[in-house]
């Protein structure tokens, strides 16, 4: 984008589809303690392939540079979808649709798969703010829209300076409340609640899933790296098979068409046998899924 004259120093605005070319202490040092807009975070996103053209999330991190220096920084990304985003909006692509106006591409402000609130405009001054907001406006003429998901109370403030609608939603946050554990958490429901979670839990454990906890993240080979919450599924001697119900069918996998994929999702999902045939592979534990958790300096 265009250099620009200001406060007797040279401003740019440039756009990068990578973090691997940024120094990590100059992208950290605007980014603060927010752990999810930080470079490690992003970064991680990127390289996996989590958040690339392919999936539908491709990087256009908008730079702002003073006389070489970073002077602040937005995460955008190009979606070609609105999956990912925790913000509903169907209804806009939908009107779109219908007035024969494309809605996607569209730029996106936020950070993938994290609904949490925190800094969108990576800068320790308003007025370096504003300059990324105005390039990301200007941006924006090359898509239908510009979306800012989860920005800090002055950000929005300083959005709808610039002429951007403001939507307001509610979200529903658990907090602990001192419990001493899990049977106190479900001493304050009421006794169908109860009885629904100690169900369900139930279900969980009689179908052999487990987890483990980890403090820091476990060393798995390849792709197996998941997070630091892994949970172990059985599966059966033919390991990432899929079997039809019947037990007596065990040897026979299902027909391709019996695979189901879910949006953003690289490898089919695995259904394993069911019955009593299905506990044949207790001993035999692969990693299936996992979640890294964060906790916060009052925990």
């Amino acid at each position: 984008m265009a250099d620009r004259a200001g406060a007797g120093a040279l401003e740019s605005l440039d756009i990068v589809e990578s973090l691997g070319g940024i120094d990590p202490h100059e992208w950290n040092r605007l980014a603060g303690t927010n752990p999810f807009v930080r470079h490690e975070f992003l970064s991680a996103l990127i390289e996996t392939g989590c958040a690339s053209r392919r999936t539908g999330w491709a990087p256009h991190f908008l730079l702002l540079r003073r006389s070489g220096a970073l002077a602040g920084a937005m995460p955008l990304f190009r979606k070609s979808h609105s999956y990912g985003e925790y913000v509903f909006d169907w209804a806009w692509a939908d009107a779109y649709e219908r007035h024969g106006i494309d809605y996607y591409p569209k730029l996106l402000g936020a950070v993938p798969f994290t609904p949490v609130t925190g800094p969108r405009l990576l800068a320790t001054s308003e007025r370096e703010r504003e300059a990324l907001l105005v390039g990301a406006l200007e941006l924006a003429r090359d898509a239908s829209s510009l979306h800012v998901l989860f920005p800090t109370a002055a950000e929005a403030r300083l959005m709808q300076r610039q002429g951007m609608l403001l939507r307001r939603a509610v979200q529903l946050h658990w907090r602990n409340e001192g419990y001493a554990d899990f049977e106190a958490f479900l001493a304050r429901l009421t006794h169908a609640r109860r009885k629904n979670i100690r169900q369900e839990r139930r279900r969980v454990r009689d179908a052999g899933v487990g987890r483990t906890l980890n403090r820091r993240l476990p060393a798995l080979p390849g792709r197996q790296r998941l997070g630091c919450r892994r949970l172990r599924v059985p599966r059966g001697p033919a390991l990432g098979r899929v079997y039809r119900g019947d037990p007596r069918e065990r040897r026979q996998p299902a027909s391709p068409r019996r695979l189901r994929r879910e949006p953003g999702l690289r490898h089919p999902v695995h259904r394993r046998p069911r019955g009593p045939a299905g506990r044949a592979g207790v001993r035999r534990c692969a990693p299936s899924a996992g979640s890294c958790c964060l906790r916060d300096a009052q925990w």
